[in-house]
């Protein structure tokens, strides 16, 4: 059996993740011979020494950047304002985990809290955001264990929301799909549906909202004699839009200067394939999915509103990270988003067209190459 075995391509797929992750981990284990310049992991690391990192010590060299930030908030809770630029979902995943493990007596830290970045489980919850979303309206019946899948999906998104704020954008198939449903003359399924819809399309905002709900409490309620802070007067208070501007410098061109040139040019391919198949699905929406999806049993105005609005989720994406973002995010972001995914295979599948292969090589060369820099505490983070 080789690696890539199409007979059994779930066996295949999980041997490829395999074989993938230890090479990532052999580059960050390799990388960054001598201590880091940023000394910050071992600060928020009491079993580590202060002093200096070990060339083997992978716990270290996983939690980097965003990740000490993380696992700060895991295990103190949110402390300083900034900090809420960085959702809380992960957090209260890693605590809860960690007191687990602590009530079997497996305490410390370790590996468990390396490399907590919030892009991996943002989309795993994304993903099946988009499965459940699929089920429910990609078929020709209308019951209402699919009305169940609609508010199931919301929820998924909902919480992927808690982990990246981009999950936000989940609520786009929610609102495509209920413009479609408006169209038509109201049924008892038609009305079941819409309201399917607009609980499934609120669950996605409510993952957003409770943070900040949590935060206006915390900051800007209460019997503190403390002046509240400038946000709490905003006609939409929210503490992470606030922070995000205040410590993170982030807002509409903010992030356009000249020393940032490098950031773009480095961002430049992602946002290219996310904007390039973004348009093309918008065009021709059935056309990447196999001789214009005649093997498909969905209806056909579903099937071109969901892959519609899953690429016009895209384009947002990759429109917001070059013109308010810090836009070398779109390379760690931009997982969550499936249907770029689908666009790719396609290209891979073009016998006549190599220019999926190159995809592939560059995204393989940029993840070793990233792997490295990761974990000598080096950018782009």
């Amino acid at each position: 059996m080789t690696l890539l075995d199409i007979q059994h391509p779930v066996r295949s797929l999980a041997g490829a993740f395999a074989a993938w992750k230890a090479l990532l981990l052999a580059i960050a284990l390799g990388s960054g011979v001598g201590p880091a310049y940023d000394t910050s992991t071992t600060l928020v690391s009491p079993l580590l020494p202060s002093s200096n990192e070990s060339v083997f010590d992978l716990s270290t060299k996983l939690t980097r950047w965003d990740a000490i930030y993380f696992v700060q908030a895991a295990r103190r809770g949110y402390l300083f304002e900034q900090e809420w630029a960085f959702g809380g979902g992960l957090p209260v995943v890693i605590s809860s985990t960690a007191s687990l493990l602590r009530s079997f007596g497996l305490g410390g830290t370790g590996l468990f809290l390396s490399a907590p970045y919030a892009e991996s489980t943002f989309s795993f919850l994304s993903f099946l955001g988009y499965l459940f979303f699929a089920k429910a309206v990609l078929s020709d019946k209308r019951t209402v264990a699919h009305d169940v899948s609609l508010v199931a999906s919301g929820m998924w998104f909902g919480f992927a929301t808690t982990f990246r704020s981009n999950g936000i954008l989940g609520g786009v198939p929610f609102a495509f799909e209920l413009l479609r449903e408006l169209s038509s003359p109201p049924t008892l399924a038609s009305i079941r549906r819409r309201f399917a819809l607009i609980v499934g399309g609120s669950a996605v905002a409510v993952g957003f909202a409770v943070p900040q709900l949590v935060a206006y409490l915390t900051f800007c309620s209460g019997s503190s004699t403390a002046e509240p802070r400038p946000w709490c007067g905003k006609t939409l208070p929210s503490i992470y839009s606030f922070v995000q501007e205040q410590y993170w410098n982030v807002g509409f061109l903010r992030y356009w200067t000249p020393g940032n040139i490098p950031l773009f040019f480095l961002a430049a391919p992602v946002t290219y394939l996310l904007m390039r198949s973004g348009i093309d699905m918008l065009q021709s929406p059935l056309r990447f999915l196999g001789g214009e999806g005649r093997s498909s049993k969905a209806p056909a105005a579903a099937l071109d509103g969901f892959i519609r609005s899953t690429a016009f989720s895209q384009i947002i994406l990759a429109t917001l990270a070059v013109t308010t973002y810090h836009v070398q995010i779109i390379t760690r972001i931009s997982s969550g988003y499936p249907l770029w995914y689908f666009w790719l295979a396609s290209l891979l599948g073009d016998p006549k067209s190599h220019f999926g292969s190159k995809i592939v090589f560059f995204m393989v060369m940029y993840a070793t190459i990233q792997g490295a820099l990761f974990a000598s505490f080096l950018p782009p983070a």
